[in-house]
């Protein structure tokens, strides 16, 4: 691999990958790997009773080379592996994530002391407080 990649078990991660605004062969490059298949199709074949056989890569430990599915259980699988909608799908791990008690000292934020204070009387102060999780998609327990 080359600087700011890794490869670990066929998964890789690519830091040094951009694309400038005005490189269109890269945009395309970058357009075809997102289009890509979440299965080679040419490891996948129907078979003559209809159901489908997915070749693996590699034989497993226990000399399993092949999956058999019936197209809706191929469906099923396949269906599962899509993140729910709005799902966040980077996750920091190390001095990066959320509960890394320095991070407030590492990743760059809005100080306390930037805030402009407090005053008790806020506009809608009658109004119920928002609580975290309240939300359209959250049921926050209220009634």
């Amino acid at each position: 691999m080359g600087r700011l990649c890794a490869e670990v078990q066929s998964f890789n991660v690519q830091a040094a990958t951009r694309v400038a605004a005005n490189d269109r062969q890269g945009l395309e490059r970058m357009a075809r790997c997102l289009a890509r298949p979440p299965i080679a199709c040419d490891r996948l074949r129907v078979l003559d009773d209809g159901r489908l056989e997915l070749e693996l890569k590699r034989p497993w430990r226990d000399g399993t080379t092949a999956f058999v599915f019936t197209p809706h259980e191929l469906i099923e699988r396949l269906v599962a592996l899509v993140p729910r909608p709005r799902a966040h799908l980077t996750r920091y791990f190390g001095v990066f994530a959320p509960a890394f008690a320095a991070r407030a000292g590492i990743v760059p934020g809005i100080a306390t002391q930037d805030l402009p204070p407090r005053t008790g009387a806020q506009p809608g102060a009658g109004a119920e407080p928002v609580r975290p999780g309240c939300g359209r998609r959250f049921p926050c327990g209220r009634r």
